[in-house]
């Protein structure tokens, strides 16, 4: 069987045609995961480690649950993926960044409690309303939103992006 794989803390496979993360369970000792570009379509292997950055740009998952219980990430990307529910990213409230560009994304209300987000990248999804970022009391002077190709409400233009450039958000819409 498997042995514990502890000396590796940093795992990069990029454009590898990787499908299947069984096995990365025995990587208890990773820091970081870099998997972009493959063909990952389970997160459930890799739902029990201690992963701080996790990067699947570019995989083929929909469902991010089992993302749900990995509260010491800091920095995550699921851009270019078919994700469309940020819902399991809620508890992630050591979440610094998080890049969700490019995705069939529309509601964002599971980013408001996060109050350590300082860069957000959400540009080319289909959000109309951001109020959920208002209510994100965290979001503050120096830190980084991205809107960009979004068909942003006239509310979420006239109200919401002038509220949070108010507080010292840096908005790129």
């Amino acid at each position: 069987m498997y042995s514990s794989v502890l000396g590796i803390t940093d795992l990069s496979i990029e454009d590898g045609n990787v499908a299947d993360l069984t096995g990365m369970e025995y990587c208890e000792g990773l820091i970081s995961l870099f998997l972009l570009g493959n063909d990952v379509t389970d997160l459930t292997p890799i739902s029990e480690l201690p992963v701080h950055y996790l990067n699947l740009n570019g995989n083929d998952f929909q469902n991010i649950n089992a993302l749900a219980g990995m509260t010491q990430l800091e920095q995550l990307d699921i851009g270019f993926t078919p994700v469309s529910d940020l819902s399991p990213l809620a508890s992630l409230t050591n979440l610094t960044f998080l890049s969700a560009h490019n995705i069939p994304l529309v509601d964002i209300t599971a980013l408001a409690g996060l109050e350590n987000l300082h860069d957000l990248d959400v540009s080319e999804c289909q959000i109309v309303d951001i109020s959920p970022l208002v209510n994100n009391v965290g979001l503050g002077q120096g830190d980084n939103v991205y809107l960009t190709s979004n068909p942003l409400s006239e509310t979420s233009i006239n109200t919401h992006i002038p509220a949070l450039e108010a507080r010292g958000v840096n908005v790129h819409f």
